[in-house]
C-alpha cells in the first residue's frame, strides 16, 4: 500500500518535481476494484479501509505512475497472490518505457520474501538510490 500511496503523492503539485526516485515494492493498482468505503478488510495480518481503494482508484495510480518524471526501481514477487499478472504486467511495462529497472522474484509471493531474495532487493535498492540520490 506504500508504494501506491507514494506514487499517487509525487503526483500532488505540492510535491511534484521534489522527489527524484521511488524505489515501489509490490505496488496494487486494483484497477476494477470494487469494495465498500467503510467497510474494513483484511488481507494477511494487515487492517485498511475500502475507503483506502476507493481513492487509489480515484487517484488514477497507472497515470500518476506514467506522469511520474523520475527514477524508478520496481519489485514484484512472481507468485504474487494478491496482484494479478495482468495488472502487475501493465506497471511493469510502464517502468519498461522509462527505461528503469524492475526485478520479479523468482518463486516470491507478495511478502514476505525469503532472506536472502530480500537481501539481495536491498542490495540493489541501494545501489540504485547512491546512482539517483542528489
Amino acid at each position: 500500500m506504500g508504494a501506491i500511496a507514494s506514487v499517487i503523492a509525487v503526483s500532488n503539485k505540492e510535491i511534484r518535481g521534489k522527489i527524484n526516485c521511488l524505489l515501489l515494492w509490490v505496488p496494487d493498482p486494483k484497477i476494477g476494484i470494487s469494495v465498500e468505503p467503510d467497510k474494513t478488510y483484511e488481507e494477511n495480518g494487515q487492517v485498511y479501509k475500502g475507503s483506502f481503494w476507493t481513492e487509489v482508484s480515484d487517484s488514477n495510480f497507472i497515470k500518476c505512475l506514467n506522469d511520474f518524471d523520475g527514477a524508478v526501481h520496481l519489485v514484484y514477487g512472481e507468485k504474487d497472490r494478491y496482484i494479478n499478472e495482468q495488472e502487475r504486467n501493465e506497471v511493469i511495462n510502464i517502468v519498461k518505457k522509462k527505461q528503469q529497472p524492475y526485478l520479479i522474484l523468482k518463486g516470491q509471493d507478495h511478502s514476505p520474501w525469503d532472506y536472502e531474495v530480500a537481501q539481495k532487493v536491498f542490495t540493489e535498492q541501494i545501489k540504485f538510490l547512491q546512482k539517483h540520490s542528489k
